[in-house]
């Protein structure tokens, strides 16, 4: 099975870094960048991205 990954999210922090989707979602993701290793959050429905900071879990919701 060949996933077709035509979704990209371009880092807002280095523009060089990039992640990647095979579909469109009304879904917001929060990712490490692969180049510069920095958190950004991505909309995966409207493809922007904004720069985050990382947030520690807090657990699984019961």
């Amino acid at each position: 099975m060949q996933h077709l990954f035509n979704r990209h999210l371009i880092c807002p922090w280095c523009k060089k870094g990039e992640v990647l989707a095979d579909g469109k979602a009304k879904v917001t993701v929060s990712v490490m960048c692969p180049k510069c290793k920095r958190f950004f959050q991505g909309d995966l429905d409207t493809l922007k991205t904004e720069k985050a900071v990382a947030q520690r879990r807090s657990g699984r919701a019961s």
